[in-house]
């Protein structure tokens, strides 16, 4: 089975914290793990999966580590600058804000809803 890279950005905040129990809830095929927040944040350390990481700066070069899947969940500023890089490195993003909501070619995926326009 392959194994993927994920990022968490936004990891320290209130949204960050439910999003990484989400994650440790599953058993999901990710390899490495990386948290990112803003600057105030880094180096803090967060335990997750029973083991520490330390938050990590987000800054314009993050993603050239070659992230399969980032989780966005910092707000439509963070979204709107940092979307667009980690889809140049390759990153597929989830985006909690409502940035690219009604943008067209992107799609609003409601799991209950719509869970096959996933696929696009």
């Amino acid at each position: 089975m392959q194994k993927y890279k994920l990022a968490l950005i936004g990891a320290t905040g209130v949204v960050g914290e439910i999003t990484r129990k989400v994650l440790e809830e599953y058993n999901l095929p990710i390899s490495e793990y990386k948290f990112f927040a803003s600057s105030k944040s880094a180096g803090k350390i967060i335990m997750f999966n029973n083991m520490e990481y330390e938050v990590q700066e987000l800054v314009d070069n993050s993603f050239e580590e070659g992230f399969d899947y980032a989780i966005f969940v910092a707000g439509s500023k963070v979204s709107e600058k940092y979307i667009p890089i980690a889809v140049e490195h390759g990153c597929t993003c989830i985006d909690n804000s409502s940035f690219y909501r009604m943008t067209k070619g992107i799609p609003l995926v409601v799991p209950e809803v719509n869970l096959d326009d996933i696929e696009h």
